[in-house]
């Protein structure tokens, strides 16, 4: 809770943690297949930036902005859940579960 108090109040922790999302996401960790023909790539390539767009369980953000997220709960707390929700009728969302709620 304290560091979570000096992220949120503290300018420079504020800062620090900014500058610690930046350079270890950047503007996002996306997968690369190189193993695969070129029709084949492009179609995973367009297939996966399909899902990225809805895969936040919350539909606040985007699978690039998840992994900010991740970074800076990391950075903040220490840890942070991942939840896999996969149902019949909708591809694979994940939901970011703060460690506080548990």
């Amino acid at each position: 809770a304290r560091s979570r108090f000096h992220c949120r109040e503290g300018g420079l922790l504020a800062a620090a943690k900014e500058t610690w999302v930046a350079y270890e996401v950047g503007t996002g960790l996306a997968p690369t297949w190189s193993d695969v023909r070129p029709t084949v790539r492009k179609a995973l390539h367009r297939w996966f930036n399909a899902w990225a767009r809805k895969c936040d369980f919350d539909g606040g953000t985007t699978y690039y902005g998840l992994q900010a997220q991740v970074s800076g709960e990391m950075f903040e707390a220490g840890e942070v859940f991942l939840r896999f929700v996969r149902s019949a009728n909708r591809p694979l969302r994940i939901q970011l579960i703060c460690s506080e709620q548990l």
